[in-house]
């Protein structure tokens, strides 16, 4: 639950969270069954996390899966409101390279938003990431009204 209240805490940049159309709640239940899905789809998920033993709380986590067994995908993560970012998150990445590394993996996905730039420089900058490629996700919706629209 610690988790799930931290992933709900923390601004979400996927494109459904940015879709007016889609509204608020539809994002945010997509985003917690996702999380959830990662607590019980061991092993071909992981979900790590920091703990603050003194304090008894969730301080971080970080989902993924197993895309077989050199390579892995970043799914989702969140840092606890009040933490220094920075320190955390090196903290966090730090623990999730080691504990892949430890389980044999080579490669390691993320799929990000193109506006989300400052995780992909946190990335690129500080964890020898890579773009190797890169992907515009048009569409059209039809049958809603939109600000404008007479219909």
């Amino acid at each position: 639950e610690q988790a799930v209240e931290i992933l709900l805490s923390t601004r979400q940049d996927d494109r459904f969270s940015n879709d007016p159309t889609l509204g608020a709640d539809f994002s945010r239940r997509r985003i917690e069954a996702n999380l959830r899905k990662s607590f019980s789809t061991w092993p071909a998920e992981f979900l790590l996390g920091l703990y603050n033993t003194q304090r008894g709380e969730l301080v971080a986590f970080r989902s993924g899966a197993f895309l077989s067994k050199t390579e892995a995908h970043y799914y989702q993560y969140g840092i606890r409101p009040g933490m220094d970012f920075d320190h955390t998150s090196a903290m966090l990445e730090a623990f999730t390279i080691d504990y892949l590394i430890n389980s044999g993996v080579k490669i390691i996905n993320v799929v990000s938003t193109g506006f989300n730039t400052t995780e992909l420089n946190r990335l690129l900058k500080s964890y020898d990431f890579r773009i190797e490629q890169t992907q515009v996700l048009m569409r059209k919706v039809f049958g809603r009204k939109t600000a404008g629209s007479k219909k």
